[in-house]
């Protein structure tokens, strides 16, 4: 369980942060990703893998960018462990990162 003092730590470091909670009930906090994280998840490539491997990297490389709990060794867990774990955050993310502002689009 996550205690107060580490929510505290954690808000201190960071200046937004979320926390969504698994249907298993473990609980993940995760800051939105920056520009510069971004691009440096887009830029790498490696041409051997499909756009499936490709996209499915750059979740989890989302993930480790952006979570900040649990830590490295239980968030790999996590990671490999459950299928869909890194996709359903890396959405989260995604969101609150600025990829779905926008409110209406109109045609002139």
């Amino acid at each position: 369980m996550l205690s107060e003092e580490l929510k505290n730590e954690l808000k201190a470091k960071y200046p937004k942060l979320y926390i969504t909670e698994l249907d298993n009930g473990q609980q993940v906090i995760w800051h939105p990703l920056t520009r510069q994280e971004y691009r440096e998840i887009v830029s790498t490539v490696d041409e051997n893998k499909t756009d499936t491997e490709i996209i499915m990297n750059r979740q989890e490389d989302t993930c480790r960018h952006c979570i900040v709990y649990p830590e490295s060794d239980t968030l790999e867990k996590l990671i490999q462990e459950c299928a869909g774990v890194a996709t359903t955050i890396c959405d989260e993310i995604y969101a609150k990162s600025g990829f779905n502002m926008t409110k209406t689009t109109q045609e002139l």
